[in-house]
């Protein structure tokens, strides 16, 4: 027997922001799930469906300006908002009364916005799994132009699919995906920039359980930027685990049932079951 609900929830301004949450009887916790740049909650279906067979509740949203959330179409204007519209999330989430301890997984950028949360609101969240999270900028073609002089409204073309995944098909789909968005502005990308420098800063300040996976190929994201935050992140508990040969999105790999399975163990370790 499942439970759950699907909503419009006000964020940061009063943004309204698409998600569902969905619960097996007697759940463990609860994982919010915090997608990437210029896509979206629904590419993380089958993630949900894994952690569900594992006894955990999941909550999915759309980022503002993603997906089926309002606001400018791939724009944030501060990673601030990022934080407070995952808040307005979480505390939804924990409205529905006690449903074990909650936690983030991110990806990407929405690992980089766990990451933020987990250092702002250590006393928030039982614990935080980032998946090629963005968490330093440790690339030339991304570091040495930032922060852009551009308008905060001025759009730029993505140009990443293709390195998104090993599984051609996964590729194909992202490409058709009518709610991935093609393009997003000079604003969000140095929203990120900034919210890297600040948790540069604070990384100190994250002392809540860690799992950090990424992948050893993932020319997006280098997995660089993980070991550089595994090593300067305060949590005492904390894991990190390189892929060999996998690239930006390991959660779509082929051998993505061995990495879920990796998360719901962990997530185990750190619940009262």
């Amino acid at each position: 027997m499942r439970d759950g609900w699907e909503e419009m929830i006000g964020g940061f301004g009063g943004v309204r922001l698409y998600a569902n949450a969905v619960w097996p009887g007697d759940p463990k916790g609860t994982v919010i799930i915090i997608h990437g740049l210029c896509e979206h909650q629904g590419r993380y279906g089958h993630v949900a469906e894994s952690l569900l067979s594992g006894g955990y509740g999941v909550c999915r949203f759309d980022l503002r300006g993603h997906g089926r959330s309002e606001g400018m179409r791939g724009f944030y204007k501060s990673f601030h908002h990022m934080a407070a519209d995952v808040d307005a999330v979480a505390e939804r989430v924990k409205k529905d009364g006690h449903k074990g301890p909650v936690f983030l997984l991110g990806h990407s950028m929405g690992g980089m916005i766990a990451a933020i949360y987990g250092a702002m609101y250590p006393e928030k969240t039982a614990g935080i799994v980032l998946c090629g999270a963005r968490t330093r900028f440790s690339q030339t073609k991304w570091s040495s132009c930032l922060p852009l002089p551009e308008a905060e409204d001025t759009y730029l073309e993505t140009r990443f699919g293709e390195n998104i995944c090993g599984d051609r098909q996964v590729v194909e789909a992202y490409r058709e995906d009518p709610l991935v968005e093609k393009r997003y502005t000079a604003g969000l990308r140095n929203s990120c920039w900034y919210g890297v420098q600040w948790l540069k800063e604070h990384a100190p300040s994250m002392t809540v359980p860690l799992l950090i996976l990424h992948g050893g190929e993932d020319t997006l994201v280098s997995e660089a930027e993980s070991r550089e935050f595994y090593g300067d992140a305060g949590s005492r508990d904390k894991t990190l685990k390189i892929y060999p040969f996998l690239y930006h999105e390991i959660l779509n790999e082929p051998c993505k049932e061995e990495i879920l399975g990796e998360i719901k163990k962990w997530l185990d370790r750190h619940t009262d079951c």
